[in-house]
């Protein structure tokens, strides 16, 4: 007896990829906690309270976790939890890493352009 032949479209890569990963739903939740984490401690430490590249980095951090929240309220997907829990926190982690790797380009720069600066008026 011959195989059946199955009339469904064959899904592309792309398409069997995204169906086993499930939804991304708490992947904000890395970049919040870190946010809080980061706040806390620059209250608590006493070289942070007045650093502007802590406060930089503040910011960045609770930029990036309104960002997600207001993604998963805008999508309806704020108290839902994804098929692949592990595979959302560790996008969770991405995104917090290049957030830090942002900032810590700009610290960067900014330390450059202020040791040009003091160069050449001194």
């Amino acid at each position: 007896m011959a195989p059946a032949v199955s009339s469904a479209p064959q899904k592309s890569y792309i398409e069997q990829l995204d169906s086993s990963m499930g939804e991304r739903m708490v992947c904000y939740t890395i970049p919040t906690a870190a946010a809080i984490a980061h706040y806390i401690m620059r209250r608590r430490i006493k070289d942070w309270k007045e650093d502007v590249y802590q406060s930089w980095l503040n910011l960045l951090l609770a930029g990036g976790a309104i960002f997600g929240v207001v993604d998963h309220l805008w999508n309806g997907e704020i108290f839902l939890i994804g098929e692949n829990v592990l595979l959302d926190l560790l996008l969770g982690v991405v995104i917090t890493t290049a957030i830090v790797l942002i900032w810590d380009v700009l610290v960067m720069i900014d330390k450059r352009r202020c040791t040009a600066s003091q160069t050449k008026s001194g």
